[in-house]
């Protein structure tokens, strides 16, 4: 049933913007859509509600219970419609097909948002069958807890339901698998609320783990760090702030899109800046001597380890010269080096690892395997996806940031990832490059 819904989702998204295209047009020609504009929509149609269905799927539309939809679902759906507003426009001029303005342009971005907006809450009135609750299991001890059981429970409006509930209060790491695999066996849950969160406490981390393991939701009632760290996602059951920290961002559909972006978006990239590369080699060359290309190992996705590539900005032999960790003021940093950290021209050739698989354009920044073998419980999870040439850390502080703080930060991304993060991501770090903001000497 599930897999019918989305596809008549789909079937009626793409209705919506061929509809959405037909009125912008009929806008742009008053007088009547000409014979041949008719003839160059009907080309582009297919194209039109593929990309549509396209950037909806890996917008994450489709996996929305739209019943139950927040504030941030619906400017989502704003998001998606202008970038296959732009795909299609885009298409439209290099193929030479429609005359389409800038007003024209606009009236079928803001029909499609009408449109796709629209019918989603008529779509959940005539669907066929009863709306499908969540069970819930309510990880916590004391009002909070107890408040959010009885919400779950006399409110329809929520959907879920409560399928059981665990006090954490003095339970041991083996209470709670006990409790955990009595509560599956009896019937299987899809999602748990911990309420009273605290990211330092070991049997929330416990449980974390274990929704990993077995796919489920997990959403957490914060604690205040946990509430400031959060800056999406935040969803509300009464007066009690959900965030929703587990359920597998990085397992869905979105990291094979996010592969195949990786990889054109590179090869783009590479292409583009190669008179720079090609340049910044051969003054590394002049300058300092060889090898241009420093290589060192980094931990990659699962821990494995894989050659990084830098241009050298230290003198040659600096390893054996003093620690792996560069000082603010290290004497082994050339001043050609101290310009390319600057800019952080050095990374470029991480393109490369990128379209060799090793890297990600954004992800968590990739550690030394001395460092990854000392994470401990959560933190492993950092090591889930490939490790970015940027990520959520270096635009919040870059060598401003402690350890912590980082793994915190890559935490977030790693369960909220999503092409929209992605791109605010990509486009906040060249502006705190050219801010120097947290400037790596």
């Amino acid at each position: 049933m599930a897999f019918l819904k989305k596809a008549a989702a789909a079937i009626a998204d793409g209705a919506a913007v061929n509809a959405a295209m037909l009125l912008a047009l009929a806008l742009r020609f008053s007088a009547g859509i000409p014979p041949e504009e008719m003839s160059h929509y009907l080309d582009i149609a297919p194209f039109l509600t593929l990309i549509a269905i396209f950037v909806n799927y890996f917008g994450g539309i489709y996996q929305t219970d739209w019943k139950h939809a927040t504030f941030e679902n619906y400017t989502d759906i704003v998001k998606c419609s202008f970038i296959f507003s732009v795909l299609t426009v885009t298409a439209a001029f290099f193929g030479r097909t429609l005359e389409f303005s800038r007003f024209a342009f606009f009236y079928y971005f803001l029909i499609s948002c009408a449109l796709l907006i629209a019918w989603r809450p008529l779509f959940n009135i005539f669907a066929p069958g009863k709306p499908i609750k969540k069970r819930v299991v309510i990880v916590g001890s004391g009002v909070g807890a107890r408040t959010i059981g009885k919400i779950l429970t006399h409110s329809g409006s929520f959907g879920r339901e409560v399928a059981g509930m665990i006090d954490p209060a003095g339970m041991t790491d083996t209470d709670l698998r006990k409790r955990w695999d009595s509560l599956a066996a009896d019937k299987p849950f899809d999602e748990v609320i911990i309420t009273d969160f605290s990211s330092s406490n070991p049997l929330h981390n416990a449980v974390i783990e274990l929704c990993r393991a077995g796919d489920l939701e997990c959403s957490v009632v914060p604690g205040i760090y946990e509430l400031t760290v959060a800056n999406s996602g935040i969803e509300y059951l009464r007066n009690f702030p959900l965030i929703r920290i587990s359920g597998g961002a990085y397992r869905g559909p979105y990291p094979r899109f996010k592969r195949l972006a990786d990889i054109t978006l590179a090869l783009c990239l590479t292409a583009a800046l190669m008179p720079l590369l090609a340049a910044i080699y051969l003054f590394v060359l002049l300058l300092s001597g060889a090898p241009a290309i420093y290589r060192q190992t980094r931990a990659g996705i699962y821990g494995q380890p894989f050659i990084l590539y830098k241009f050298r900005t230290m003198v040659r032999g600096a390893d054996s010269l003093g620690p792996g960790l560069t000082e603010k003021e290290d004497s082994r940093i050339t001043g050609l080096g101290r310009f390319l950290r600057r800019f952080s021209l050095d990374e470029l050739p991480q393109l490369v690892n990128v379209m060799k698989g090793n890297m990600s354009l954004v992800g968590p920044r990739p550690d030394m395997p001395k460092e990854t073998d000392k994470f401990i419980g959560r933190e492993k999870n950092v090591l889930a996806v490939r490790p970015g040439l940027t990520g959520l850390s270096q635009i919040s502080g870059r060598e401003d940031l402690e350890l912590k703080e980082k793994i915190c930060l890559d935490l977030f991304y790693i369960n909220n990832m999503s092409f929209f993060m992605d791109m605010d991501i990509l486009l906040k770090t060249l502006v705190v490059v050219f801010k120097k903001k947290g400037t790596r000497y």
